[in-house]
């Protein structure tokens, strides 16, 4: 039987790029904050630490009457500044490697903790908007926060800290969040 010219059909294109409500869960990236975002605070670091070994040279020498010639002090000085920057950089290691930052086809996921985990998901259905920050330092580096407005009462933020070209996950976000609220059907005219 022949449809008649009146009764209206969907167009092939439009089938095709609506989600299917059903589609398993696909994880579409997982990233950790940058370890490239640790380099600006660790050169101020070693800026403090030199500055700091100068001044405690030049204390010692005045305490000792002028007579500071000697290597063992710079030895000493040296030693603990290479201690202290490693420490920074073995905290910062440890910091930024103990979160993981998840986005799926229906969620942001944020796994944080060591020895304690605690995973916290947001549905993307309820993402509102979403923004990018960066500093001078941060934008030369490559880095920044993606800050994402949620309908979630119970985090109606979430923040991506120290994320690696954090344009570009932002515009992934976005979009698998446009596609999730189509694919449910949520999608108003405005959002389009």
């Amino acid at each position: 039987m022949s449809q008649s010219p009146e009764t209206p059909r969907p167009a092939p294109a439009a089938a095709s790029q609506t989600p299917n409500r059903n589609q398993p869960e696909k994880e579409l990236w997982i990233c950790y904050p940058s370890l490239k975002a640790t380099l600006p605070k660790l050169a101020g670091l070693a800026a403090v630490v030199v500055v700091a070994m100068v001044i405690i040279h030049f204390i010692i020498g005045s305490i000792s009457g002028g007579n500071h010639s000697s290597g063992k002090e710079w030895f000493w000085l040296i030693t603990i500044g290479v201690l202290v920057l490693a420490g920074a950089f073995a905290r910062y290691l440890i910091l930024y490697r103990s979160v993981q930052y998840r986005l799926t086809t229906q969620r942001i996921i944020l796994n944080k903790g060591i020895l304690t985990k605690v995973t916290h998901e947001v549905e993307l259905e309820q993402y509102k908007d979403i923004s990018v920050s960066q500093n001078l330092m941060e934008r030369l580096v490559g880095c920044g926060d993606v800050l994402v407005t949620t309908g979630d009462p119970s985090s109606p933020t979430v923040r991506l800290d120290d994320v690696f070209d954090p344009v570009s996950r932002k515009e992934t976000i976005r979009t698998a969040a446009r596609d999730r609220k189509l694919a449910l059907g949520l999608l108003l005219r405005e959002d389009i």
